[in-house]
């Protein structure tokens, strides 16, 4: 497993949703959602915004403490 697909699944489970709701609520493939949890895709930045923003979470970066 990867460290984003343990933050996408703990995130997820800790908000009581299913992979098939976040797919749904992402607009992303519910494959892809299982893909990214196992360590087997790694989603791109804009996708992981996605992911973690549908849980209500913040997603920190080093850009965002440049503005």
């Amino acid at each position: 497993m990867s460290r984003m697909g343990d933050t996408i699944r703990a995130q997820r489970v800790k908000y009581g949703m299913t992979e098939k709701q976040l797919a749904k609520k992402t607009g992303c493939a519910e494959s892809f959602i299982k893909d990214v949890e196992s360590g087997r895709r790694i989603p791109s930045d804009d996708v992981a915004r996605r992911l973690l923003k549908a849980m209500g979470c913040l997603l920190y970066t080093s850009d965002a403490a440049d503005d």
